[in-house]
């Protein structure tokens, strides 16, 4: 009989079960695949950005290590011709044993000569077949230096030939210094070898040129032969690394034994194992490759800032959404909304990173004179103009600005000159580029070279069009529901729909602290984007500078009590008058006051300091904090900016405030600043313009503002 019952009731309770665990699966699984979805979009955008970023490196790297290359070629080519002159020019007479002084003040002007504004070199001398040193621009003290233990003696007088030698690094003899030897022999017309004429270059004169180039604080610049590999010079300086050759195994060792001319590679370096990002390119005449290197992690540096700031805001989403879950009977229509968002935002964001996934950047050189001498081929592709179009024009003429201004001339262009403007295209329409010109004065030649660089920058407009406008749309579409969550939550958690159960009343206190949170931030989104887009309309007014304190002190006096706070007022306001806005001169002030408040100490007092001149009023709230840190006054009024500080971690914060507070300021014509003595306290100001008289229209307006 017992068992008819067990058995009918059996099945009504897995039925029960079975129906919870599906509500509680439908109630989950959409937040499930929200944080899901949140997490895979961070991680595709962060791959993304870590790839842009170091292809940007390996561009820089190879752009600079092409520069150093010209220099160099231009230098060893001009080296060559000097020992092709001087090795004509010599006459066998004067390298003969029985060879007088007469020859001296002749040869020794010849080699000056030579030398003149050539200050990469070191010296140019002059061997006989003794290896005996004959003649040289500084001789004093040399004249019984016998040079025939050396390498590049030895290989002239082996080897007969007309030829450039290039020896490796050595301590020179002569100038006392590590220096780089290339030397020619001397033949008469019956090719009996008559001595070597030389020239060398001290390393510290190429470190010079290498100063030059902005590689960061970790990155180097290296010259080595391509025929053995071996170190000739590097910065910064590392003396055991000279005349070392690469191993085999070596990355780049690996793509000049293959022949490759111009490359990039990424691999720890030989010299202190550090991960790097190179740009290689090899003379074309000369046996030495230039490895220009920037160091991973300040090329990523910035990388890991923005990655850190979208792994925070997606933290923050996933805890809001799990919390709401609990509280909220209506979850599934706010879910079904969040992934409709959840999507709009993949797809905006795809649009963005294919946008932002191929770039180009195009070079020209152009000459003292303003006409284009070189491009590369990305001109081509950029304009589709040909390089008949582009060579021996003026550079000028294919780039407008965008505003009423003209391009400097190159004597009075700064060391690098970037702006935004109009490039013209093959059917004489313009796109927009970012273009950046660099001025370089090549010394031996006594003249200045222009390396104008320049990028399409229609994709990223467009990106940050889009980017501005999905901000305004989720935040418009996140304000109405969180505002009636937040009113809810209010009323169920002061009793007024009925006494709250204590197991539930902590649940609802966080959850409702943490929907005023996001709703603030949401508040400083819109506010930023009205800003930043212009919609923001102020309706600038005569206002009593009294009447606008008072009521900033009653905003804030709840905030400050709970705080234990005390609100002073210094200086005499009245009959003063200001010219701002009523609304946003009151959220100028509750930004500054609310910081105040937050970074000072229990107990303690913040003081609204009013003083009056001639033709403005100057507000200051002053606090007894710990002031700001040397660090980060630089970056107090930038978007999303919060100190390292014990209070900002308490009571947390958007890092909007003083952004907009500096905006709105400055939109209803005043100014604001700040100054603090560390561990004193910090004082932020601003100042509006004053007006002597009031208008009765303005009074009647605006009842309240004014007594």
């Amino acid at each position: 009989m017992t068992s008819r019952p067990s058995g009918n009731a059996s099945p009504v309770a897995s039925s029960t079960g079975a129906a919870r665990n599906t509500s509680g699966l439908q109630l989950w699984l959409p937040f499930a695949l929200l944080i899901l979805s949140l997490i895979a979009l961070l991680s595709y955008t962060v791959v993304l950005d870590r790839q842009d970023d170091l292809r940007n490196a390996e561009t820089a790297s190879l752009n600079n290590a092409r520069i150093l290359q010209v220099r160099l070629e231009a230098t060893l080519n001009r080296i060559d011709a000097i020992l092709l002159s001087v090795a004509r020019q010599i006459p066998a007479a004067a390298l003969s044993g029985a060879a007088t002084t007469e020859n001296h003040p002749e040869i020794t002007a010849l080699l000056k000569d030579q030398l003149h504004g050539f200050s990469e070199v070191s010296g140019l001398w002059i061997v006989d077949a003794a290896g005996k040193l004959r003649y040289g621009d500084a001789m004093q003290g040399k004249q019984s230096l016998v040079l025939t233990d050396r390498s590049y003696f030895q290989e002239h007088l082996q080897h007969p030939h007309p030829h450039l030698y290039i020896s490796g690094v050595i301590d020179g003899k002569i100038v006392q210094r590590q220096v780089i030897v290339f030397s020619r022999g001397m033949y008469d017309a019956n090719s009996r070898f008559l001595g070597i004429v030389m020239i060398s270059i001290a390393l510290e004169n190429l470190q010079q040129q290498f100063r030059e180039i902005n590689v960061g604080q970790r990155g180097s610049i290296a010259v080595r032969r391509s025929d053995n590999l071996e170190m000739v010079v590097r910065w910064p300086h590392i003396p055991a690394l000279v005349n070392t050759p690469l191993p085999a195994t070596d990355p780049i060792a690996i793509q000049i034994l293959a022949g490759n001319q111009v490359f990039n590679s990424r691999h720890n370096a030989q010299a202190d194992g550090e991960q790097r990002v190179f740009g290689v390119v090899s003379l074309r005449n000369f046996p030495f490759y230039v490895a220009v290197a920037l160091h991973e992690e300040e090329i990523l540096a910035s990388w890991r800032k923005r990655s850190l700031l979208l792994c925070i805001v997606v933290l923050l989403v996933a805890a809001v959404a799990v919390i709401l879950s609990r509280g909220i009977g209506q979850s599934k229509r706010r879910e079904r909304q969040a992934l409709i968002h959840l999507r709009r935002h993949q797809q905006r964001t795809q649009l963005l990173a294919s946008a932002f996934e191929s770039c180009g950047e195009a070079i020209l050189l152009v000459n003292s004179d303003g006409l284009i001498e070189e491009i590369n081929q990305s001109c081509i592709h950029l304009t589709g103009l040909d390089e008949e179009d582009w060579l021996q024009q003026p550079w000028q003429q294919f780039f407008s600005p965008e505003k009423q201004e003209a391009f400097p001339a190159i004597s009075e262009m700064e060391q690098v000159w970037r702006t935004e403007c109009l490039c013209k295209r093959h059917h004489h329409d313009s796109f927009p580029v970012l273009l950046t010109v660099a001025r370089v004065m090549v010394e031996h030649l006594n003249t200045t070279y222009l390396v104008v660089n320049f990028i399409d920058i229609s994709e990223r407009r467009r990106a940050e069009q889009l980017k501005s406008d999905f901000v305004s749309v989720v935040s418009h579409e996140l304000r109405t529901p969180l505002t009636s969550i937040c009113g809810s939550l209010a009323l169920v958690n002061r009793n007024t729909v009925g006494q709250v159960p204590d197991e539930f009343r902590e649940v609802l206190l966080i959850a409702e602290k943490n929907s005023l949170r996001l709703k603030e931030l949401i508040n400083d989104l819109l506010d930023i984007e009205k800003l930043e887009s212009g919609k923001m309309r102020l309706h600038l007014q005569p206002l009593s500078a009294t009447q606008v304190v008072r009521l900033a002190l009653e905003s804030i006096s709840s905030y400050a009590a709970a705080h234990q706070i005390r609100c002073e007022v210094r200086g005499d306001a009245q009959d003063v008058y200001v010219v701002a806005d009523p609304v946003r001169i009151q959220q100028v002030l509750a930004n500054l006051l609310s910081n105040a408040v937050k970074f000072s100490a229990p107990g303690s007092s913040v003081e609204l300091e009013i003083q009056p001149s001639e033709r403005e009023v100057r507000f200051t709230v002053i606090d007894h904090g710990t002031g700001i840190a040397q660090s980060f006054r630089n970056k107090v009024f930038l978007k999303f900016a919060q100190a390292e500080h014990p209070s900002t971690r308490r009571y947390g914060g958007t890092g909007l405030g003083l952004s907009i507070t500096k905006e709105l300021v400055e939109r209803m014509g005043g100014s604001i600043g700040f100054y603090d003595t560390p561990g004193q306290g910090a004082s932020f100001w601003f100042s509006l313009e004053r007006i002597h008289e009031n208008t009765s229209a303005t009074s009647a307006e605006h009842p309240a503002l004014f007594p």
